[in-house]
């Protein structure tokens, strides 16, 4: 009887030793795929590492290595091109905490492939793995309809049937596959069992159009299961050099897999091609050359080329490229406390105080990080060459005090000052400048928000006799949006400061040039007062509008372009390419307008001028118009 009770017990601590073993259940819900019922938001690198001097024989030998940089870049999937029947090599990846998508060829020569049937065994040996997150069927076929007698119909009706035979064996992984770009109406209609819709995607550096395209044809959860760009340029353009250029690589990569994750309510992330350089694709696979060949590649930015050796985050010696630190920055940036406000027509993207930007420059109360007119961008950012764009501006941030705040020069070093919005930062020289990183104290937030408006709320230290209370109400209405101002002088002296929008704006992120015009409601009086910077002579000033003579390589900037006068502080920026324009129009008139600008942004910016007594409550508005032209 104790032999049988003990063996009872045995049996039932292996059962839960096993179970605790077993994968996690993926299932896909609406557009979203889950894990155990959480919302998976894929940010994936794909994976094929080839050793120097191998001829496209698949290598582990690194793997510790990879699985150590993928984490630090924040990455949480592996796409695989092929399945890895190395059971350790699945151990050791979801050790790491990663999970991998396991793609399955059509035709390889019986080795677990959709041809021969072989794919199943694969299935059923590795479908309770903790690794696996689900599987994949074939890669962009869709461009080879003569590996299937000419018609694209035999692939898909073979692809449907064996996502069929998967869910037979495997409850708990969902069906995917990497299409070449979008699925027509013969794909979506002869494949129903395909649950997953993997895309791989080159449309130079914006994805941005196929979420809505996707959006309107099919409720299925989908992701970029390929996107990206090599760091070889073969011609220069866009202000990007010929030859090895990382830095061309890297702002297509942040570009790509932003606007990927700020469309997390469609698509659920992104597979970026790829991980390593592969040197065995164009010339000698001892050597790195340039050229090669890909379906469809005439959108690889910024050339059209795809130089298919150049595209890892890493090089072959595993040294980080400028992409590895942009897909960092975006990959283990919280993303969960970005507020969107969004109607027909506009859509804003605002981060909380305590998210994203975290530098001592602008304010963190309502920070509108972008703005999108009918799904368009149209604001960019202060630099495309940072690798830590959360120390730049953005969209529609705004600052005050940018030349003194307002008790600097009464504080002692290494004693703290205020700076509005943001916090006490701590003296360390006796000039203030504004892009000096500053220790933070940060001010006390709070955050409210209703379906069309937000509420942030900043109140200060007593400090030096100073403190303040400052709420901003950023509101939506159908066509544009407002900003109420709400500042109190809760402390024992007078306040005096400015404050400004740094507009960051990129319509359609199209470059500056000629297409756009910006018109101010007054005469422009440029040199009167002021600074001017304009070092290429490429902004044209005119009466009351400034143009400009093609993209501008060097910054701009003109201060007090209406000399000493006070005016309506208003401005429009039009984009006649993408006939899109929007206006700022606000609740005071300013005698300080200034323009900065660079080659990817301009930035027409009006100056409130903010004298607030003890006890005293300031406020102020500015609107900002959405607008198309004919």
């Amino acid at each position: 009887m104790i032999k049988n009770i003990f063996f009872f017990l045995l049996i039932c601590l292996l059962c839960v030793q096993c179970q605790s073993e077993q994968s996690s259940v993926v299932s896909v819900k609406e557009r979203s795929i889950l894990v155990d019922d959480s919302i998976y938001t894929i940010k994936g690198i794909c994976y094929h590492p080839v050793p120097i001097g191998s001829v496209n024989e698949r290598s582990f030998e690194k793997l510790s290595e990879d699985l150590s940089l993928m984490r630090e870049a924040g990455i949480n999937t592996i796409r695989v091109y092929s399945p890895i029947e190395e059971e350790a090599v699945l151990d050791e990846i979801a050790a790491a905490g990663l999970k991998v998508i396991i793609g399955f060829g059509y035709n390889q020569e019986g080795h677990y492939d959709i041809h021969s049937g072989s794919f199943i065994d694969y299935v059923q040996k590795y479908k309770n793995h903790k690794a696996i997150l689900f599987w994949e069927l074939g890669n962009e076929y869709n461009y080879h309809p003569e590996w299937f007698g000419g018609d694209l119909k035999n692939w898909y009706r073979a692809m449907n049937q064996a996502a069929e035979k998967i869910h037979q064996q495997d409850a708990n992984h969902p069906v995917a596959t990497a299409h070449g770009e979008l699925p027509d109406s013969l794909a979506l209609a002869t494949c129903p069992n395909v649950d997953i819709w993997g895309m791989n995607v080159y449309r130079w550096d914006n994805p941005e159009t196929i979420f809505a395209q996707w959006s309107a044809i099919s409720n299925k959860p989908m992701y970029l299961s390929e996107a990206g760009a090599d760091s070889y340029m073969s011609i220069a353009k866009d202000g990007y050099a010929q030859g090895v250029n990382e830095l061309a690589q890297a702002d297509a990569t942040r570009k790509i897999a932003e606007t990927t994750l700020n469309n997390r309510d469609i698509c659920s992330g992104l597979a970026i091609f790829a991980f390593v350089d592969e040197l065995w694709k164009a010339g000698g696979k001892d050597t790195q050359d340039t050229g090669g060949w890909a379906p469809n590649s005439s959108g690889v930015p910024y050339d059209g080329a795809p130089n298919e050796e150049y595209w890892g985050i890493v090089d072959i010696n595993r040294n980080k490229k400028q992409a590895f630190y942009v897909l960092k920055d975006i990959f283990t940036r919280k993303r969960n406390m970005t507020h969107i406000l969004k109607n027909k027509n506009i859509e804003l993207h605002i981060d909380l105080p305590s998210e994203n930007y975290q530098f001592s420059r602008f304010d963190w109360t309502g920070k509108i990080a972008m703005v999108k007119y009918k799904d368009i961008r149209v604001t960019g950012v202060e630099r495309t060459d940072s690798v830590d764009q959360n120390k730049f501006g953005r969209g529609l941030y705004n600052e005050f005090g940018i030349e003194r705040p307002i008790d600097f020069d009464e504080t002692e070093r290494e004693d703290y000052f205020h700076k509005i919005g943001v916090g006490s930062l701590k003296k360390s020289e006796d000039e203030y400048r504004f892009s000096h990183e500053y220790e933070i104290q940060p001010a006390e937030f709070d955050f409210r928000s209703s379906d069309n408006k937000v509420c942030i709320t900043c109140k200060s230290q007593k400090r030096n006799g100073y403190a303040y209370e400052l709420k901003k109400e950023i509101e939506l209405f159908d066509d544009h949006f407002v900003v109420n101002y709400h500042f109190r002088n809760t402390g024992s002296k007078t306040i005096s400061t400015d404050e400004y929008v740094h507009n960051f704006l990129a319509i359609n992120e199209d470059l500056i040039g000629s297409q756009y015009l910006l018109k101010f409601p007054f005469e422009i009086q440029a040199g009167v007062v002021g600074a001017i910077v304009n070092p290429e002579d490429k902004v044209l000033v005119g009466k009351n509008e400034i143009t400009f003579r093609g993209t501008p390589n060097e910054q701009f900037f003109y201060s007090h372009l209406a000399g000493n006068r006070e005016v309506a502080a208003s401005w429009e920026l039009i984009n006649t390419k993408s006939k899109i324009g929007i206006r700022e129009t606000d609740s005071f008139t300013t005698a300080k307008v200034n323009l900065w600008g660079w080659t990817h942004v301009v930035s027409p910016e009006l100056f409130f001028e903010l004298n607030a007594k003890p006890g005293e409550l300031v406020e102020w508005t500015r609107t900002y118009e959405l607008f198309g032209i004919d």
